[in-house]
């Protein structure tokens, strides 16, 4: 009795460009699916992360994953009681300023910036010698600083960062320093 089956052999790749009568012989449509060595795989879903360390609490406002200048990957969360960076091995660790205070209206904004991360947080202190930018350069053990101590001269008061693809960082509606370097002869805060 000859085989009922009759075997397909369709080549790796989707092609959805036109329509499904131009693709015949190939995947026209497809949903969480890869190819590896010309065969059809299916990815997996989501796999849920167990995490150990210290505890993330409060309300998450912002987060941001990266590789560092090492290749070591990470993810720092932004929330409403401090900031976190989590390791390629799962672990948390509290890395939230120590002159920071906690706002329930606390919203981050985050951004790499090659070797640290950099932090504004959107409370702003008229009367703060600090600022809300802080950098985080890398060690779990470390809290994050005052950018003034990193970067100095760093603004205060800031609404946001980022970084451009040519690796500027931008801040966005800061002020000068109230405390570094000295104001210019004649300027008014």
């Amino acid at each position: 009795m000859p085989d009922p089956f009759v075997p397909l052999e369709l080549p790796p790749g989707i092609k959805h460009n036109g329509t499904t009568y131009q693709a015949k012989g190939r995947w026209h449509v497809g949903n969480f699916v890869r190819f590896f060595q010309g065969n059809i795989q299916p990815i997996g879903g989501w796999v849920k992360r167990t995490l150990t360390g210290a505890t993330i609490a409060g309300t998450p406002s912002a987060m941001v994953s990266w590789t560092d200048n090492n290749g070591v990957p990470w993810i720092a969360v932004g929330t409403t009681s401090g900031l976190y960076v989590i390791s390629s091995a799962n672990e948390v660790s509290d890395i939230t300023p120590g002159a920071w205070s906690n706002n329930p209206g606390q919203v981050w904004q985050l951004t790499p910036f090659g070797a640290y991360l950099v932090a504004v947080n959107g409370y702003k202190d008229p009367t703060s010698v600090t600022g809300n930018v802080w950098v985080w350069e890398g060690d779990p053990a470390i809290v994050a600083g005052y950018a003034g101590g990193t970067l100095a001269g760093s603004p205060v008061n800031l609404d946001g960062c980022f970084m451009t693809a040519e690796r500027f960082l931008v801040v966005l509606h800061g002020e000068p320093p109230q405390t570094y370097p000295a104001y210019p002869a004649g300027y008014v805060p």
